[in-house]
């Protein structure tokens, strides 16, 4: 009797430690779109990119062709920023919701 209570106290936590576990893995997804300020067209191929405090890069995604985007995040201490040739790039701005869309201007710089 004594064996089986032990077999059954490890299988129970066995199972709670795999459950612990698969739950502090959980990654939510920041998504949005990426879009030109003045004429609202949508930015294909801009660089989004999850930065930490220091601004080191953790990942980063290209938008689609129609500049909308899809990225992992299990850092709420990260943040998101976007960038483009041609265009200002944002600020890193804080992942506080799930879907972040993104407004670029233009950086106007001509060659002489």
């Amino acid at each position: 009797m004594t064996k089986k209570y032990t077999y059954s106290i490890f299988i129970l936590l066995c199972c709670l430690l795999l459950s612990s576990i698969t739950s502090a893995q959980q990654i939510n997804y920041v998504k949005g779109k990426v879009i030109d300020k003045k004429d609202r067209q949508p930015i294909i191929g801009a660089s989004v990119t999850i930065v930490d405090k220091d601004r080191r890069v953790i990942k980063g995604v290209s938008t689609d062709i129609d500049g909308n985007y899809s990225l992992p995040v299990n850092d709420k201490t990260y943040r998101i920023m976007v960038s483009y040739i041609g265009y200002k790039s944002t600020a890193p701005l804080a992942i506080d919701k799930a879907v972040i869309n993104f407004q670029i201007e233009s950086a106007d710089n001509q060659m002489d």
